[in-house]
């Protein structure tokens, strides 16, 4: 059976979940339509890949409309959108014909509404999964996302969603709730070496990994470590992450700045998947506390890297936030805090600092323990579908 996935990207570093989504559905043959391919390496060999014949052009038009003054040589740099879009529905229209695709699984919700008519004209099964930012976020910051949303909710047979939070924020939307497919992610934990974390008392060395984004809580991590350090003072730091948002990322290191903390405190832009586990061997707990931005944006479901973290056996400091607290074990793996308190959180670093070594070194044991028993999803199954 044959699937084509409409993804816009593929694939930012961020999102290596959803190449392990598709690697763990390994019973279907698996068709990926990107607008664009990222430099990076998620790929596989049984994967079939189709970019947009108009990937170039779109390079070229949206550097001229950046590096001409003239307003009539930008209105010529850029077709319509409705062109483009119509271009890449027929690409891929016929693609389905000749690779004889049975079902299109559009992943984010801009995807799924702006290839909409490729369902409608294939007359295939529909199916959209929601993330993150297209709960709120979208939306918000493009309102033609609200009817589109309501048009999208009657046209495709199912809504695929991480957790609990995901479901009834679809719900709340207009998403009728017979449509609605809870699909957990999961990570490939067997590929994950385990190292215990056996710290000892009076010292703790904490890193998050995340891109620079609101939403991601660096803010929170360091406002709290700077409220538990005259506490803790062998306390340490390591934030890693691109700046996916710049001006959030001028505004954290600018904090770590007037805080006074720059010495305890260091950044990495990025660390590669494949390199993350010898990294992370390094450091004793895992934080992310994750938060609402203002735009609306949030995580949707979970961040994938606090089950990775866990397989790794770090003991995580995360926040009630989304479907977080599924992905996580309250006072076994995890501390958990309220969304957006950086006293609380501070609280729960203080109290990893202090912790007895072997307390320490249990939840780092049950944190591979619970990753393992959650167990390796199978992936999609896609077959009830149709």
């Amino acid at each position: 059976m044959k699937i084509l996935h409409l993804i816009e990207q593929y694939l930012p570093p961020s999102q290596i979940w959803l190449y392990h989504l598709l690697r763990q559905s390994q019973a279907y043959e698996h068709h990926i339509a990107t607008l664009e391919f990222r430099p990076h390496n998620f790929y596989h060999a049984d994967f079939h890949y189709s970019q947009s014949r108009l990937s170039s052009y779109r390079g070229y038009a949206s550097t001229l409309y950046r590096n001409k003054p003239l307003d009539i040589l930008r209105r010529l740099a850029l077709l319509p959108a409705e062109w483009i879009i119509g271009n890449e529905i027929e690409q891929w229209r016929n693609y389905v014909k000749e690779h004889d695709i049975a079902l299109i699984h559009a992943h984010f919700a801009s995807s799924a509404c702006r290839f909409a008519a490729l369902a409608t004209q294939t007359k295939l099964p529909y199916i959209v999964s929601f993330y993150g930012y297209d709960y709120e976020y979208l939306p918000r910051q493009m309102p033609r996302y609200i009817q589109a949303y309501k048009a999208l909710f009657k046209q495709a047979d199912y809504f695929l969603c991480e957790g609990p939070f995901g479901a009834e924020a679809l719900k709340k939307k207009g998403c009728p709730e017979s449509k609605i497919i809870i699909q957990p992610l999961a990570t490939e934990y067997q590929n994950i070496p385990f190292l215990e974390r056996d710290k000892p008392v009076g010292s703790l060395r904490l890193v998050q990994v995340a891109d620079f984004t609101e939403k991601k809580g660096q803010m929170l991590t360091v406002e709290a470590f700077a409220r538990a350090l005259p506490r803790c003072p062998h306390l340490s730091l390591v934030l890693v992450g691109s700046p996916r948002t710049a001006g959030y990322y001028q505004e954290v290191t600018h904090r770590i700045e007037t805080l006074g903390i720059s010495e305890r405190v260091k950044i990495y832009p990025f660390i590669a998947f494949e390199e993350l586990s010898s990294f992370l061997a390094h450091f004793d707990a895992f934080i992310h506390p994750s938060c609402h931005a203002k735009s609306g944006d949030c995580e949707g479901g979970a961040p994938m890297v606090l089950l990775d973290a866990q397989a790794m056996g770090l003991p995580i400091i995360t926040t009630t936030h989304c479907d977080i607290p599924s992905l996580v074990r309250a006072e076994q793996t995890a501390l958990l805090c309220a969304e957006g308190e950086p006293d609380e959180i501070a609280l729960a670093i203080q109290r990893f600092y202090y912790m007895p070594t072997e307390e320490f070194a249990g939840m780092s044991r049950q944190a591979r323990a619970w990753v393992e028993k959650r167990g390796q999803r199978s992936g999609i199954d896609y077959a009830k579908f149709i």
